[in-house]
């Protein structure tokens, strides 16, 4: 789930509520919409055993 959403011209940011935590995340996409592409995509590449840190931390580039 995606809480205390923020979007501007320069992507969106969203806090990534999971049962282990919740992680801040920040993607240069930009509009609300992508925030839905982005979980799923992290959550694919996490259900194949890469750690929720290193997605994340790839996110920002």
């Amino acid at each position: 789930m995606a809480k205390n959403i923020q979007e501007s011209l320069q992507g969106v940011s969203f806090d990534f509520v999971t049962p282990f935590g919740t992680y801040p995340v920040k993607s240069p996409y930009v509009g609300k919409f992508n925030i839905s592409n982005i979980m799923a995509a992290m959550i694919a590449v996490w259900s194949k055993g890469t750690s929720l840190e290193t997605i994340i931390k790839l996110l920002k580039i």
